[in-house]
């Protein structure tokens, strides 16, 4: 019988062992059930997407990989990657099978998607119950003056105890995180009307002032996030040393469920514009098929094993996310655990997708890093205003300019 390969990312935080330990019941299994053998390579977030972009253009990629789904317009725009035909995507049970927020993160709209969802998530705010709770607040801001505010007296330094802390330094955490920003701001990487670059515009900047400020001038976050490269800022958490926490999925948050909270994002305001009013993206973990594949048929299947019921209850719970099947999503498994609630919840009503552009992760990366090196500016008690801010983008966006003349 067939052997096909298949790059997964890592798989609630574990380690390349630990993320095969995961996935090798469901590979037993699928083997017991087809006589097919998967061969499971484990790429970290890091790098998977400049190997995707590799494999693609030289032809010497998996069967079949997984990756983000915003990475859809580079799987679109190389010709890489196969296509789901309206037959192909019957042989996995079909696209109504899907919660309808993940049809939304599956290719350019109009067009055969590129990539299929198997495991979605959401940002969310979680907060420890007793730190608020000794600071006299009684419920989870809901918009970003509240959230200062009680950041601000949840705040003891001297504990050790910071408002609050994102891991500045996680490229593929901040892409996602950063774009909720300047959604919020009214601004986005690309331009909505264009699809151009639009890294440097005035609302990106003072998305990234207000974010920029939480370590500088509102003191609510440790000047040590600006190297946090991992989950830091979830161990901080589930050490009692933050009072709120963004995060995505429950995967890196081990604090006993009694003791904290998990709410929706805040916002400028309690109704701001409807094109405003984003409170995540709409994350997850989708499969491609690479065209230089012979084993087609065999990935299709393993596509449609990764889709069954069993299958998305078991690997979600497992790996921290939520499903992204209607069937899987009624499963009394995610109920038991507040951040897939409200995970599910985000995703239904309050999370949008990101605009696909094959730049998208180039332009995104280049974007957190030029933020990152300002944090780490902030970090050592420098001044970053908007003019700085300024600067570091336009030099982003020259880039992406410059990538998008040499595309034309």
């Amino acid at each position: 019988m067939q052997t096909i390969t298949y790059w997964s990312p890592p798989q609630a935080g574990q380690s390349e062992s630990g993320t095969k330990a995961l996935l090798q019941p469901l590979t037993d299994q699928f083997k017991a059930e087809t006589g097919i053998t998967v061969n499971v390579e484990v790429i970290d977030w890091s790098s998977l997407l400049s190997k995707l972009t590799t494999a693609i253009a030289s032809n010497t990629g998996p069967d079949v990989a997984s990756g983000g789904n915003t990475w859809n317009g580079i799987y679109s725009d190389t010709g890489g990657v196969t296509p789901w035909t309206p037959q192909m995507l019957d042989q996995i049970g079909g696209t109504q099978q899907l919660v309808p927020a993940f049809t939304k993160v599956m290719g350019y709209p109009g067009k055969d998607p590129v990539s299929i969802p198997i495991g979605g998530g959401t940002w969310q705010m979680v907060y420890n119950k007793k730190i608020l709770a000794d600071a006299g607040i009684t419920a989870p801001p809901k918009t970003w003056d509240e959230f200062i505010a009680d950041a601000q007296k949840t705040t003891d330094p001297a504990k050790g105890i910071w408002g609050t802390s994102v891991n500045v330094a996680n490229v593929s955490d901040m892409t996602t995180w950063e774009w909720i920003l300047m959604r919020q701001h009214g601004g986005d990487f690309f331009d909505a009307s264009t699809g151009k670059a639009a890294a440097d515009s005035p609302a990106n900047v003072e998305a990234m002032q207000f974010f920029l400020d939480w370590m500088g001038k509102d003191k609510i976050m440790s000047p040590q996030a600006a190297q946090y490269n991992a989950a830091q800022s979830e161990q901080d958490f589930n050490n009692g040393k933050l009072a709120f926490l963004f995060t995505q999925g429950r995967s890196n948050v081990t604090m006993d469920q009694s003791k904290y909270e998990a709410a929706l994002l805040p916002m400028r305001s309690e109704t701001p514009p409807a094109d405003q009013a984003v409170q995540s993206h709409i994350a997850g973990e989708n499969v491609i098929l690479f065209s230089s594949s012979k084993k087609q048929d065999s990935s299709i299947k393993w596509i449609k094993f990764l889709l069954s019921t069993k299958t998305q209850i078991t690997k979600n719970v497992n790996n921290g996310s939520i499903p992204v099947t209607l069937d899987a999503a009624k499963a009394s498994e995610f109920s038991k655990y507040k951040i897939d609630k409200i995970d599910i919840e985000i995703a239904d009503k309050y999370a949008q997708p990101q605009q696909i552009n094959s730049d998208d992760g180039p332009l995104s990366q280049a974007y957190t890093r030029a933020i990152g090196q300002l944090a780490g500016q902030v970090a050592t008690g420098k001044q970053v205003g908007a003019p700085e801010i300024q600067s570091a983008l336009q030099g982003v966006q020259q880039a992406a300019l410059a990538r998008e003349a040499t595309q034309k």
